[in-house]
């Protein structure tokens, strides 16, 4: 668990005992709470963003603490093996090893700090006007965009202003929770986009089809169930 100062803890699950942390940099205000910590799936590391918008990567178990290079992040978040940083400036950078990012993606709109990421390398992102934006971090594409309904009931916050995103661990799925209690699940399988695509179209579905509505490489089947 990541602490109000930005800390890092491990703790028992069975009894909630402190078994290793690392103390943080400084009291974060309650708006920069969310996304600002990330575990990476493996367990063996942790992200966390510092009040002056740097990243500090803590190794579990050890006194290994490093910092990345910049000082603008907003949010952090786990795309398999890679380390995502959302930043002011609405870029995301795409780390894995080394002293400088691997890839910086975007911007393309101004974002907020929702951020999420998938185990076979998809990232999600959510613009201030409420669209989620689906990226391929390893190529830095974007994979498609679609409009979260409005939140049912207002809370005296930004509309997205207590969204939260997170990633199924098959990585078929993201569920996102907004502030007034509605939970949706969005499926990234492919398998799903032409179910979908097959009932609206009520015909198989043609590449031409594929490129124009959702603007990625189509898929080998493109044939409808009758």
């Amino acid at each position: 668990m990541v602490t109000a100062d930005g800390g890092v803890q491990w703790r028992d699950p069975a009894t909630g005992t402190v078994r290793w942390s690392v103390p943080g940099p400084g009291r974060l205000p309650p708006e920069r709470r969310a996304n600002t910590a990330a575990v990476s799936p493996d367990g063996r590391s942790a992200a966390v963003v510092a009040p002056d918008g740097t990243v500090r990567v803590v190794s579990v178990g050890t006194d290994d603490v490093r910092q990345l290079a910049g000082s603008n992040a907003r949010a952090v978040g786990y795309a398999g093996d890679n380390l995502l940083v959302g930043g002011a400036d609405g870029l995301l950078a795409v780390w894995r090893t080394g002293r400088e990012p691997d890839r910086l993606v975007g911007p393309g709109a101004a974002y907020t700090d929702i951020l999420a990421g998938s185990p076979d390398g998809l990232a999600v992102r959510l613009t201030g006007q409420g669209t989620l934006v689906f990226v391929d971090v390893r190529s830095g594409d974007e994979l498609g965009r679609v409009a979260l309904p409005l939140p049912g009931r207002s809370t005296g916050l930004a509309p997205w202003g207590a969204t939260g995103a997170v990633a199924d661990p098959g990585g078929r799925e993201f569920v996102t929770a907004t502030d007034s209690g509605e939970v949706l699940r969005w499926s990234v399988d492919p398998a799903d986009w032409t179910r979908a695509a097959c009932d609206v179209a009520g015909r198989d579905l043609t590449r031409a089809d594929w490129r124009l509505f959702v603007g990625t490489a189509a898929p080998d089947e493109l044939s409808c169930p009758r």
